[in-house]
């Protein structure tokens, strides 16, 4: 991505209409989770740290072992989100979120550490029973994460049921590749094509942001299928060295 500048991928249009959907659900009285996933380096993150940005009602939060680990230290790391101090205790923390800051969409990176339980019990996992909780005072949730998610928080009747939707994001498309072009100066009548090529060989959004910020610098202005083909397996060959 340049400096300043973000290519509008399907993963931001999709961001851009789902938050919005889930805050007006909940300004509505609808407990909603919204679920997103997709292969590492499409460009979920980058994304969605965009798209909050737009939004004044949106929290980014990324998930870590860290502030994963118990549902003080998630609390902690929402209402430090919030712009709290996170030395706080946790029942201010918890004071602040049920009485000063409902109505927010917070947008969770790294879902998957959310559906961490402790002792062997069929319960559902103690993060997401947080999040159930905030959910019936006002918050609502998109959580971004990889393939397994979704139909691990199935499992869990009490959480699946405020799910409203469950959205995939592609490798990348046709109009990806576009917007990338647009971004550094490239264009092609082939696009097609070489999104096709690019899904066959795991080609991500986030290797063609850096594949096509090496060709501006290299003055490419226009790529046909047999270029694209030919310049990008010299670019891997030069990062393998």
């Amino acid at each position: 991505m340049r400096r300043g500048k973000l290519a509008h991928t399907t993963a931001v249009k999709i961001l851009l209409q789902a938050v919005p959907a889930v805050k007006r659900r909940i300004d509505d009285g609808v407990e909603t989770f919204v679920l997103i996933w997709g292969e590492r380096a499409i460009g979920k993150t980058t994304a969605a740290q965009w798209v909050v940005k737009q939004l004044p009602y949106a929290v980014y939060l990324p998930l870590t072992p860290v502030n994963s680990k118990s549902e003080s230290s998630l609390i902690r790391s929402m209402v430090e989100a919030l712009g709290y101090p996170a030395k706080w205790s946790v029942t201010q923390h918890m004071k602040i979120l049920e009485e000063e800051t409902r109505g927010k969409v917070f947008v969770i990176d790294n879902a998957e550490f959310l559906l961490v339980k402790k002792g062997r019990r069929p319960k559902t996992p103690p993060l997401l029973s947080l999040l159930k909780y905030l959910s019936e005072i006002g918050y609502g949730f998109v959580l971004l994460s990889n393939e397994d998610v979704p139909p691990e928080i199935a499992k869990y009747p009490e959480i699946w049921k405020r799910v409203r939707e469950v959205i995939e994001l592609p490798l990348i498309t046709p109009e990806d590749l576009m917007e990338f072009g647009k971004l550094y100066g490239i264009t092609s009548k082939e696009w097609l094509f070489i999104a096709g090529y690019c899904e066959a060989n795991a080609i991500t959004a986030i290797d063609i942001d850096e594949f096509f910020a090496m060709l501006k610098r290299n003055k490419v202005k226009e790529l046909d299928m047999s270029t694209f083909k030919e310049l990008w397996e010299k670019h891997e060959e030069k990062k393998l060295k």
